[in-house]
């Protein structure tokens, strides 16, 4: 791709996202945020309710501007910046091939069709995930290009990226931040971090003063977020309503109970994310087998039923088949170990998740879904570069399916958009007569695509019906 090109296609990813964010209404715990917002309690979130670098600045300040065109744009910024990122993180350098644009088509598919809403639009989400699991992705680039490097030369020579000041300025602040930014995400990079470190100690690669003082400040964020009074607020409600299972309660339970409990994790992490990667991953492996096609559509036939064991019986062992595979496609082909240290890193993920019992907002599984996409990425490059007669419909295919994806989006949020505006005049006519309860259609909060937020019930004591209440500024607001 020509720089003119790069820069245009930048501009295109910036202005969809701008779009898509100036066109979605703020939802229930962005109203609810302005208030704490433009009260000044900076570290309420922290001492309250949810520790995390971004949800405190979020609460604590930016959702000030949460129905300002300020946040869309500063938001839309994020956005793209996340993409660029991310692509990064994978391949070590920014899209300037024909398989890069490609690739970077394929991971903006993938993203528009994850919970994308909740993630990119949505300003609580946005902050805890989209920024929050961004600031992590930003932390391991350097990483990765150090390894990256170090393969390249055979682990010859001390390949490192810059350690100049303007390197160092940035980069510790970052750690400190992201290891701020997600309990799970966070614990497992840690441990992944940790595992090279003892990697690079049997293979004697020397490595460079960073690495460590990265690592540290990154523990260190984590260690922040980990002692939040607010999250261990969160945490005892949790425990109360059965949803939380303290250390201390598990190492107590018995064998066959903890057990139970570890399989119970890996059914409910089961998601339709991994049944899409598993789905792709099967047919990719069958098609590196050469399996005839009978016997691939016998592993399509199989899949369904694997889904249902997955989600229903016993996670861990589908799970443990498709590690089998993978290994199988190691053993002939060594680029394929990294796969399969990809998914021992999704597996890890999964396993953190015991005290939640795998219970995740689908938000949440941002994290352990860019991992299955980053494995994704890597089987649609070898059969992109294996069909070259084929480059052409398969990048024209993609720009397609991209496409529709977000005109879907636009239509789904502009419909949503348009609805919050009849609420906004149905709440003016009623105050307008002298109404201080307030009652709208329930129609008006429906959406095409599935949401990750609450929205306001029948019950106006509801919380989210008090946010809306005191936003609107009436003594109740009630959806029927």
């Amino acid at each position: 791709m020509k720089r003119s090109s790069q820069v245009f296609f930048a501009l295109g990813v910036f202005a969809t996202l701008f779009v898509l964010n100036l066109i979605f209404p703020a939802q229930s715990d962005d109203m609810g945020h302005y208030f704490s917002a433009i009260s000044g309690g900076f570290f309420d979130s922290y001492l309250v309710w949810n520790g995390r670098f971004g949800e405190l600045f979020w609460s604590g300040y930016l959702a000030r501007y949460a129905f300002d065109c300020r946040f869309d744009a500063l938001n839309a910024f994020a956005g793209t910046i996340f993409v660029y990122s991310f692509f990064y993180l994978c391949f070590a350098r920014f899209p300037k091939s024909k398989i890069d644009f490609f690739s970077f088509v394929v991971i903006c598919i993938m993203l528009v069709n994850s919970n994308f809403s909740a993630i990119f639009l949505w300003g609580a989400g946005s902050l805890n995930y989209l920024w929050g699991i961004g600031l992590i992705v930003c932390f391991l680039i350097p990483y990765r290009v150090f390894w990256g490097e170090c393969v390249k030369d055979g682990f010859a020579k001390d390949s490192k990226p810059s350690s100049h000041l303007i390197f160092v300025v940035f980069f510790l602040p970052i750690a400190f931040i992201s290891g701020w930014c997600s309990e799970h995400i966070g614990i497992v990079t840690i441990i992944v971090v940790f595992a090279s470190i003892i990697y690079a100690y049997f293979l004697k690669v020397k490595l460079p003063w960073w690495y460590y003082a990265g690592f540290v400040c990154f523990l260190a964020g984590w260690i922040v977020l980990f002692c939040s009074p607010g999250s261990a607020k969160r945490a005892k409600i949790f425990v109360d309503s059965g949803s939380f299972v303290p250390l201390a309660k598990f190492l107590h339970l018995s064998l066959l109970e903890k057990i139970r409990l570890i399989n119970e994790v890996f059914c409910r992490y089961y998601y339709r994310g991994f049944a899409l990667f598993s789905c792709f991953f099967v047919l990719f492996f069958c098609w590196k087998e050469k399996y005839s096609l009978k016997k691939t559509l016998l592993f399509a036939l199989i899949l369904p039923l694997s889904w249902i064991f997955a989600k229903h019986i016993s996670g861990i062992i589908v799970y443990a088949l498709m590690g089998i595979l993978m290994l199988k496609l190691a053993k002939k082909e060594k680029t394929y170990y990294l796969l399969c240290s990809l998914y021992g890193v999704w597996i890890l993920i999964g396993a953190v998740l015991l005290q939640l019992k795998g219970s995740l907002p689908w938000r949440a599984h941002f994290g352990d879904g860019l991992v299955l996409m980053a494995m994704s990425l890597m089987m649609v490059r070898e059969v992109y570069g294996h069909y070259p007669r084929l480059q052409v419909a398969f990048g024209r295919g993609a720009l397609v399916v991209l496409v529709v994806s977000v005109l879907g989006c636009l239509a789904n949020w502009g419909y949503v958009r348009y609805n919050w505006e009849k609420v906004q005049d149905m709440v003016i006519a009623q105050k307008s007569e002298g109404k201080t309860s307030v009652v709208v259609p329930s129609r008006l909060f429906w959406s095409f695509y599935r949401k990750d937020w609450d929205d306001p019930s029948n019950d106006p004591k509801w919380w989210v019906n008090q946010v809306y209440a005191r936003y609107f500024g009436v003594d109740s607001f009630e959806v029927r």
